[in-house]
Order: structure tokens, then C-alpha cells, then sequence
């Protein structure tokens, strides 16, 4: 689809969801749709792992979602890559037994960080769950310049000029029901996949804070406009940046039903 080449898995019994899986900097989607067999299988899921090459799609447009430009100019949105997701959505949808089926979507480190501007700038019908696992950024959920708001990609500044239009987009992304994901070990500031931009910086010194950072940023400004915030934060005692610990079978299913229940 699209030029994408997709990794599926269906389980033999009726369809009864969607889940999109985005694979981290190794970008080995395969393994990330087998890792989510065993969840497929108990809940009934489509999964679909999509590979994003990086000769097509370094961090720019992949990480980052090729939102903006080179001089951090905004980019049309035909030419974002955050609009994959939705297609993909659809892609999977056909696919199903019945319309209007509830859609998943997870995402580890660089996919994560996907994820966030996917889950912050896209219209996502039939999403029910974001979990967002271990980025090395995050689209904070404020409008204005540093130091009170952030800049797209890593805040919510700049994409569009009419202001309510911006408030809109803010109060959607705060009331999606996204989980941010993360293990407690995963503190690394020399990490050298860490990114260090002063964007990142701000927003703490390693993945840990930011996840953090992030959660009670999207907590405190829900509250002062008086918005919904369905957004969680979990931490996975003694794990690191490890997918293959972090996205287990067992983790992966808690993570989903605690997401399906729990409201901040």
C-alpha cells in the first residue's frame, strides 16, 4: 500500500479488531508483528506492522513525521507522513467482517515518536487506544514558543495560523485515550539514540523524564482550559529501552486492558 510494504497477521477466528503496530530505529517490522501474535490471538486482532525504510523515510519523516522542512517551515499536509496511519487504518478496515471496528495503536522508541505526531495532527476514526512506548520525543500538548509552549514537531506551534483552529487540535489530542509507556530503567541521557536537540532537551534529559514531563504537561493544561484528558502514564518496573521486554506477550496485554479502563 501505498509503496509500504506491510506485515499482516490474522488469527483464524472472527475479526474483532484493529491493531497497527510502528517498529522502532531497527526498523525490523516483522518481528514486531510476531511479537503481537499472542495478543492477536487472544483478543481477536488484525495485526498490521508496517515498514518505513529509512532510505524513504530517515528520522525526519519517519521519527518526525515530515511535518516541516529543513528551516522548520511547516509542510503541506500532503506531504506528511503521519498520513499513512489513517490509510493503513483503512487498508485494515476493508479487510474486517463488519464496519466501524475499534483500532489499536502502538508504537516503540522511533515509531513511538511517530506515533505521537500521528496521534497529535491526525483525524483517527475508530481509535480507541494509543500506546506510545519509550520515545526519545514527544509532541507536548501546548500551544506558544519556548519557554511556556514548543514549536512542531515537539509541541503544537506553528502547523496552522487561524487559533482556534489550534485550540481544537490541542483539546482532540488531550482527550484521545493515549498511554504513555515506558520502563522505569530507561534513563540513559548518553544513550546515543537520545535526541538532543533543545526541543528534546526541554522536555528532559532522558526518556524517562520526558515521558514524565510529557504526562503531567498534558494533565496541567487540560485543567487550566477546563478540557478532558484521557492520557495515562505507565512505568514498567526494572526494564530498559528494550522492546523485546518493554512489548512481551504478557506486558503487551496488560498494557492494552489497563488502557481500555483507566482515565486520568
Amino acid at each position: 500500500m501505498d509503496g509500504l510494504t506491510l506485515h499482516v497477521y490474522k488469527p483464524s477466528r472472527k475479526i474483532e479488531g484493529l491493531l497497527v503496530v510502528l517498529h522502532g530505529n531497527s526498523r525490523n517490522a516483522a518481528d514486531y508483528c510476531r511479537s503481537a501474535m499472542a495478543l492477536a490471538d487472544e483478543r481477536a486482532l488484525m495485526v498490521i506492522a508496517p515498514h518505513f525504510d529509512a532510505r524513504r523515510f530517515p528520522p525526519s519523516s519517519y521519527h518526525r513525521g515530515n511535518l516541516v522542512d529543513r528551516r522548520q517551515h511547516p509542510r503541506p499536509p500532503s506531504e506528511w507522513t503521519t498520513r499513512f496511519v489513517p490509510r493503513i487504518i483503512e487498508w485494515g478496515a476493508s479487510r474486517c467482517e463488519f464496519s466501524g471496528i475499534p483500532v489499536y495503536l502502538v508504537g516503540f522508541s522511533a515509531g513511538a515518536q511517530y506515533l505521537s505526531r500521528v496521534a497529535a495532527f491526525e483525524r483517527l476514526p475508530g481509535v480507541v487506544s494509543i500506546v506510545i512506548a519509550s520515545p526519545s520525543s514527544h509532541v507536548l500538548p501546548l500551544l506558544g514558543l519556548p519557554p511556556q509552549g514548543e514549536r512542531v514537531p515537539y509541541g503544537m506551534t506553528g502547523l496552522v495560523d487561524d487559533p482556534e483552529t489550534a485550540r481544537q487540535m490541542l483539546k482532540a489530542y488531550l482527550r484521545r485515550q493515549i498511554t504513555l509507556y515506558i520502563g522505569s530503567e530507561d534513563d540513559d541521557p548518553r544513550d546515543p539514540l537520545l535526541t538532543r536537540n533543545p526541543a528534546a532537551l526541554r522536555q528532559g534529559r532522558d526518556r524517562l523524564e520526558r515521558a514524565f514531563f510529557t504526562y503531567q504537561t498534558a494533565r496541567t493544561n487540560a485543567k487550566r482550559h477546563g478540557w478532558t484528558c484521557n492520557w495515562r502514564l505507565i512505568v514498567e518496573a526494572d526494564i530498559g529501552h528494550s522492546p523485546k521486554r518493554l512489548l512481551s506477550p504478557q506486558r503487551f496485554t496488560d498494557v492494552f486492558a489497563v488502557a481500555e479502563t483507566a482515565d486520568c
